[in-house]
């Protein structure tokens, strides 16, 4: 197809190679309903960010069966691997509107780019047939994250919490939600250095006057009194979305042309910088506070309290001023256990007892670990990036305008922009020729 611009979507079954497992061909375009892709990501689920999670993506589509393939129930339970090949110039995107982008045209003379995404990986929960077309079966997989939901880890976890004589820390807990949870084995994302960053960090014990020793943080011993005395169950699920939020970070799985590897990513990174948009609407009011975190290391053991610093930073885009104070996220009830000891240890405790780490996880811009000092609750129709950009700081370009509706303009008869800052914390990837991003940013008002 030279010199044509177009999306190519496959869905590849990974469990061709599985004992028992019947062999499926791969899914292209002749038996998929055109633009019926749907991709949903999210790092946070509640009404205001929460430091830390771990939430399965949700993967749709419709398929068309015909007299050379029809699709069945057979379908639930299957391994699939979604790849995005996009067939561009200089990897230009195609855009669904004009209002995105104000030109597609290609020239003759060129040849189209050929760039492949790996934009899902899991397992099919659910294939039904449409109540308006019995050929159309509409299916939904999720990825491995939502099977440990489904393995129970209690007896596990209160074996630990209680064992005096062992040593239960993050690192342990990782590998046994990873990998002996009993569903499917999990490997970790080898692709960049988030394990230094993150699990391999080293923290100071003691206090700040009576520094001990230096630990990599996944090696924190885990005491949670709570845990240990507490009757409700756990499962591996909610245990590793404990773990995300005893480092303040978010787990994600990574997909490719398997069954996904786990990663856990924190806010920082590229800003996603987007010219055009179809819809927008932030909030007149900005959510700050995370770079003012300053939580009680000692004197109370109920692991819920917390102060933070007084002052908040002003908006950067000129957002109204209305600020939020995020300390009420203090996420595990996990006070220490050991004798002696009133230190509480929240997600941020154990991580800022060192100037060397000082406040990372509370993500100080003046230590590069993150773009903004704050964020605008938004919601807004974007073009379509295959890539991953959950979690990613974005900016999105708006011209000004007066009450009147007319473009603000400076000296020059420039329209003057403004910058709306944030992250995604979800997003739903939608269509397969003309790409959508629906961003999604909450705030607690």
């Amino acid at each position: 197809m030279a010199g044509h611009i177009y999306n190519e979507l496959i869905i590849s079954f990974t469990d061709n190679n599985e004992t028992g497992v019947e062999y499926e061909a791969d899914i292209t375009a002749e038996n998929i309903v055109q633009e019926s892709m749907k991709l949903t990501q999210s790092i946070c689920d509640e009404s205001y960010l929460k430091f830390g999670g771990c939430i399965a993506s949700e993967f749709s589509i419709d398929l068309l069966s015909t007299n050379e393939r029809i699709f069945t129930q057979n379908l639930v339970g299957r391994w699939i691997s979604v790849k995005l090949i996009k067939h561009t110039v200089s990897n230009r995107p195609i855009y669904p509107s004009n209002t995105l982008c104000p030109s597609n045209t290609l020239y003759p003379g060129y040849e189209p780019d050929e760039t492949t995404y790996y934009i899902f990986s899991g397992f099919i929960k659910s294939a039904k047939l449409s109540e308006n077309d019995m050929n159309i079966r509409t299916v939904i997989a999720y990825d491995a994250l939502a099977l440990l939901y489904e393995s129970d880890a209690t007896n596990y976890v209160y074996r630990e919490v209680n064992n005096s004589s062992g040593v239960f820390n993050i690192s342990i807990a990782l590998n046994y939600c990873l990998v002996l949870n009993g569903k499917t084995t999990i490997p970790r994302y080898e692709g960049d250095n988030w394990q230094t960053e993150i699990l391999n960090e080293k923290y100071q014990q003691g206090t700040e006057d009576r520094p001990s020793s230096y630990i990599n943080v996944q090696n924190h011993t885990i005491k949670n009194s709570y845990w240990a005395a507490n009757t409700q169950t756990i499962t591996c699920g909610e245990l590793l979305k404990c773990l995300c939020e005893d480092l303040a970070a978010f787990g994600i799985i990574v997909p490719d042309s398997g069954k996904g590897s786990f990663k856990m990513i924190t806010f920082k990174g590229d800003i996603i910088v987007y010219q055009y948009y179809e819809k927008l609407q932030p909030e007149e009011y900005i959510s700050t506070g995370y770079t003012d975190y300053l939580f009680l290391t000692a004197g109370n053991t109920n692991g819920k309290t917390g102060s933070a610093l007084s002052g908040f930073p002003m908006a950067t885009d000129d957002a109204v001023e209305k600020s939020y104070d995020f300390t009420k996220n203090v996420t595990i009830y996990e006070p220490s256990a050991a004798s002696g000891q009133s230190r509480t240890s929240t997600p941020f405790d154990r991580l800022i007892m060192t100037s060397s780490i000082g406040y990372r996880i509370a993500m100080n811009p003046e230590n590069g670990d993150c773009a903004f000092s704050s964020y605008r609750p938004l919601k807004a129709t974007v073009e379509g990036t295959p890539e991953q950009i959950v979690g990613k700081p974005i900016t999105i370009l708006r011209n000004k305008t007066n009450p009147d509706g007319s473009y603000q303009l400076d000296g020059n008869g420039d329209i003057i922009k403004e910058s709306i800052n944030s992250y995604v914390f979800k997003r739903t990837l939608s269509g397969i020729q003309a790409l959508t991003d629906t961003i999604e940013v909450k705030g607690q008002r």
